[in-house]
């Protein structure tokens, strides 16, 4: 599999995290966004890109040749146990970020937050990565 610069999905912006769209492989901005707001004071925490259907249109096109080319499902599995286990690393590595946007954003306690919205996902990935190594792909049938 070909590998995919996963930077920093945030950026500064108006002295704010600023959060952009993964599309076909590439980080895209809009000049126009949302703010996501703390329910429990009204202050904008961060912002994110806000999409239109063009960039819809764009992300649909992108998984339909993604799909067409087969890469995913003409990857052995044990090469897509280590994209999943690589994917469940970028999250352990940002857990707390991740908690904590999860947390302004909701209002949930960040406790919660890190082990429901970012701790149950990765142990969810973790626990498909090892599927994926020990399930038997091929078996013979009875004759």
């Amino acid at each position: 599999m070909t590998e995919t610069n996963v930077e920093a999905p945030s950026v500064e912006k108006n002295g704010r995290q600023h959060y952009r769209m993964f599309i076909d492989g590439q980080w895209v901005d809009t000049p126009e966004h949302y703010d996501v707001l703390n329910p429990a004071t009204g202050e904008v925490t961060r912002t994110v890109a806000k999409g239109s259907t063009d960039h819809v249109d764009l992300a649909v096109a992108a998984a339909r040749r993604a799909f067409d080319a087969g890469t995913w499902r003409n990857t052995p599995p044990v090469e897509r146990a280590a994209v999943i286990d690589r994917a469940a690393g970028m999250v352990a590595a940002r857990m707390e970020e991740l908690a904590l946007g999860v947390s302004l954003e909701t209002g949930m306690p960040i406790k919660l937050a890190r082990a429901m919205s970012v701790g149950f996902p990765f142990m969810q990935m973790q626990h498909y990565a090892e599927l994926t190594r020990k399930y038997e792909w091929t078996r013979s049938a009875p004759v």
